[in-house]
């Protein structure tokens, strides 16, 4: 694997992880906190336990994929606003995908399990383009350029030593 393959991969991780980690968890966790009753907790993780536990596990593994994605995209010339906007679609539909069909396993009203997703999706894809998905593209960025610069230095320094040696 590319050094910068695993490094825009590890920043996928190390950027969107925590902070999708911590909204999933705010969500399950603000309603006690908001109204000092942890009913409404108990009633979202008994609905959607095992949802939510599948939209994690998928999150983690679409993480990985997107990642690669990412860097592909950058490498390709595409702009970091695009490049944001398909990493960041390409994640969200695998997360509430997985979401709604585990979902839809474990209830009769199939209105909640589409539209809810389908609200949040719209809603998670605006904002986190322009923030999250466009911090990990721009770091990917970094990246890819700071190991073609190496790479052309080594060239670079190989090309002067060969000049140097006698025949």
């Amino acid at each position: 694997m590319k050094k910068s393959l695993r490094k825009s991969i590890l920043t996928s991780y190390i950027i969107g992880l925590p902070i999708g980690l911590l909204f999933i968890a705010s969500i399950i966790i603000l309603p006690p906190l908001l109204s000092g009753e942890g009913l409404l907790s108990f009633i979202i993780l008994s609905l959607y336990g095992k949802a939510i536990v599948g939209l994690v596990i998928s999150f983690i593994i679409a993480l990985w994929f997107f990642g690669i994605l990412a860097q592909k995209s950058i490498e390709k010339g595409n702009s970091l606003l695009l490049t944001s906007f398909k990493y960041t679609l390409l994640i969200i539909l695998v997360i509430w995908t997985v979401f709604s069909v585990i979902a839809s396993f474990n209830q009769e009203n199939e209105f909640v399990f589409f539209v809810l997703p389908l609200i949040a999706s719209i809603f998670c894809t605006t904002i986190t383009t322009f923030t999250i998905g466009l911090a990990i593209a721009f770091r990917t960025r970094t990246i890819i350029r700071k190991v073609s610069k190496i790479k052309i230095l080594l060239q670079i320094k190989n090309r002067g030593n060969n000049i140097l040696k006698p025949f």
